[in-house]
């Protein structure tokens, strides 16, 4: 409306179209300010809305009374008998404004997938040094190159990667979202940052440091097979996006608990890779059996040739990419750990798409694996299945094995969240 007024004012003037530029440009950085907001505090974005029907509502009927008193639907005294009583509620919503429905930050974090699976124990004195923040679209996390200095909890809002050495030239959608936990690989491993990690929207997240989550690594070993296992879920989509991008993050912590091994292997052992498999290795050094090259974490082992898991990496082109190797087995130079993910159903998946291509069924509507609408929670039904799964696999402590399934529960269900009142 002001842009219209000041065109009507000046007319086609350079002033004019400075000033009318400037409001567009600045309309379009509120809108998506207001779109990011959808996505991170949609709480937020309800109650200004509420206000803004409100307010419009409200400017309307004054403008109605005024007409009924100018065609004499009204006297003069009835009108602003009437107009004060508008007033009345203009005053009421600039006093008692709509509030917003905010979860307590000890009710969002506790709800967290890492968090949450901790022992109380363990997760209250992290809660105690935890710092919450709010980022706003643009800001960076961390860079790649750099010395890690703590983890990030995504609570609401999307974070986008990108890697300078393979620029996600094989990922479609290089983002992570709410239940994410960023940095852990590096903070575990003691690894310079793999990746750039930017806001794409606003984001709240949590972030705690590097010596905090190290302490806990002393108090018991399960904890610290639950936290490797944690921080493959994002290591396994950086290095083989074009597969595990796929998945969504419920998903892959289904696949974590209820079908991967992780081992710890001394120098002279053999690692083996199954065809129906990817493994990937998270610390340490080992060498593709028969030949020189050592590789080094953290790297993709992808299976044998035969293998659609390896033939659809092969045909899009990252079977050579610096983070993958291929082979069957493995011959460990230095202690390492391992973990190994069972990718049947996978494979399973790609059988029947190929199925479908060569005759596709009208009457029987296929769902390929991780292709629920994004932002919803879904049951991942291709992977957990607690009749066929309830063998705790071999490598992980039981311990650590209960503490992701509760994870992924997490992940899955979230919980039943306390809200205050706030401004």
């Amino acid at each position: 409306m002001a842009r219209w007024q000041l065109h009507d004012l000046l007319g086609e003037s350079d002033v004019a179209s400075i000033v009318i530029k400037e409001s567009e440009a600045e309309g379009q950085e509120a809108r998506k300010f207001l779109e990011d907001v959808r996505a991170a505090f949609p709480q937020v974005l309800r109650v200004v809305k509420t206000r803004q029907v409100t307010h419009s509502v409200l400017n309307h009927l004054i403008d109605y009374i005024q007409n009924c008193e100018k065609i004499g639907l009204l006297e003069e005294k009835e009108m602003l008998h009437l107009h004060d009583a508008v007033q009345t509620d203009f005053k009421k919503l600039l006093r008692c404004p709509p509030l917003v429905k905010i979860p307590k930050m000890s009710d969002l974090i506790s709800v967290h997938p890492l968090f949450g699976a901790l022992p109380s124990s363990v997760s209250a004195p992290l809660q105690g040094s935890t710092q919450e923040t709010v980022k706003l679209c643009g800001l960076t996390l961390y860079k790649e190159g750099f010395k890690p200095n703590g983890i990030w909890l995504i609570s609401n809002g999307v974070v986008k990667w990108t890697i300078k050495s393979i620029k996600n030239k094989h990922s479609l959608h290089p983002a992570f979202t709410h239940g994410s936990t960023l940095g852990l690989y590096e903070v575990l491993s003691g690894k310079s940052n793999i990746c750039d990690m930017i806001t794409d929207s606003v984001v709240l997240c949590f972030f705690v440091e590097r010596e905090k989550i190290l302490s806990v690594l002393s108090l018991d070993p399960s904890l610290e097979d639950f936290l490797w296992q944690e921080s493959a879920i994002v290591l396994v989509k950086l290095l083989l996006p074009q597969i595990f991008e796929k998945i969504a993050l419920q998903d892959l912590r289904a696949l974590v608990s209820e079908r991967s091994i992780m081992k710890l292997y001394i120098r002279g052992e053999t690692i083996e890779v199954p065809q129906h498999s990817i493994g990937f290795l998270l610390e340490g050094f080992i060498k593709i059996q028969g030949a020189e090259e050592l590789v080094a974490s953290p790297a993709a082992l992808l299976p044998s040739h035969g293998s659609l898991i390896f033939e659809s990496l092969k045909s899009s082109g990252i079977t050579g990419a610096s983070f993958s190797y291929q082979g069957s087995r493995y011959q460990v130079e230095t202690r390492a750990r391992v973990i190994i993910f069972d990718m049947a159903a996978f494979e399973a998946d790609c059988t029947l798409q190929r199925s479908s291509w060569i005759s596709p069924s009208a009457d029987r509507p296929h769902r390929s694996l991780g292709r629920e609408p994004r932002g919803l929670m879904s049951w991942p039904e291709n992977f957990y299945n607690p009749r066929q799964h309830n063998q705790i696999p071999e490598g992980i402590d039981r311990q650590a094995n209960s503490l992701s399934a509760k994870a992924m529960h997490l992940s899955i269900y979230g919980s039943m969240v306390k809200y205050q009142m706030v401004h």
